[in-house]
């Protein structure tokens, strides 16, 4: 306050006063509809636009509930500060964060090309959290990570992230061989046939060829069967002759006849008993 004097001067000399500005006071944008996003003062939405704010204090933008950035990748973050600078005025961003419930992922295209995934076309969209499987088109390779030669599996299951990239990404894998190829049959003739049960047969591993219950091997009637190395460095079977295993039947004698002939008897031998 000044006062006038008598002398028709004031007792403050205006030419030594300076206004300045101490607060912020600007239109808070409304993004409630656009951007699913809502301004916050102090926690509550009960506000004035325009808003002042003494310099150093914020306000806070707040997804609507239940819902996170698009473009956060970690999908954890639902608010953000808009500071008021003594500078500038309040620090909007360039651009607003629009707030959803769920992101999206499409299946990469760029997938290996010995690896495999799902019938599922490449245009369909994923939720995040789904996830897809991918494998070695060859069930004899196996997925190696390329930066962990350790880190093998027969299958990778990829998970859509909230920043709408998968993890792991499929290109992060390459196929590497584990094991033979299914072995061709033995010739038909041979009365054997392949003991397969569905897996492959890994570097190290047998095999196995059985002739038919009561069959035998002609050349060793002790066992019925014939096992092929599955070999690592030639990445295949060991070479075996077919015609040196041949299945033959189990050699019976007829039965006796049920009473011995009139005057003779029956004696049983076992030999080596």
């Amino acid at each position: 306050m000044s006062t006038c004097q008598w002398d028709t001067t004031w007792d403050v000399d205006f030419d030594q006063i300076t206004c300045v500005a101490t607060h912020c006071y600007d239109i808070i944008p409304n993004n409630e509809l656009s951007h699913n996003l809502r301004a916050e003062i102090q926690g509550t939405m009960n506000y004035s636009s325009p808003l002042r704010l003494p310099f150093g204090e914020s306000f806070e933008y707040r997804c609507l509930e239940g819902l996170k950035f698009a473009e956060d990748p970690s999908g954890s973050n639902d608010s953000f500060q808009v500071l008021c600078t003594k500078d500038n005025g309040y620090q909007f961003p360039s651009s607003f964060p629009k707030c959803v419930a769920n992101t999206t992922c499409i299946l990469p295209s760029n997938i290996h090309s010995t690896q495999k995934h799902t019938d599922t076309p490449l245009e369909t969209e994923f939720t995040n959290g789904e996830m897809f499987n991918f494998s070695c088109s060859n069930p004899a390779k196996y997925l190696v990570n390329i930066e962990n030669p350790d880190d093998i599996s027969i299958s990778i299951s990829s998970v859509c992230q909230w920043s709408t990239k998968w993890y792991p990404l499929p290109n992060q894998y390459r196929c590497r061989r584990f094991a033979c190829d299914p072995p061709n049959d033995p010739p038909s003739d041979s009365g054997l046939e392949l003991i397969d049960d569905g897996n492959p047969i890994l570097f190290g591993e047998m095999a196995i060829f059985r002739c038919k219950e009561p069959w035998v091997l002609s050349n060793n009637p002790d066992v019925n069967g014939v096992e092929v190395l599955c070999d690592a460095e030639t990445e295949d079977y060991a070479p075996i002759t077919w015609d040196d295993y041949r299945c033959v039947l189990t050699q019976f004698c007829t039965q006796p006849p049920p009473e011995p002939p009139i005057g003779g008897y029956f004696e049983k031998e076992v030999p080596n008993k």
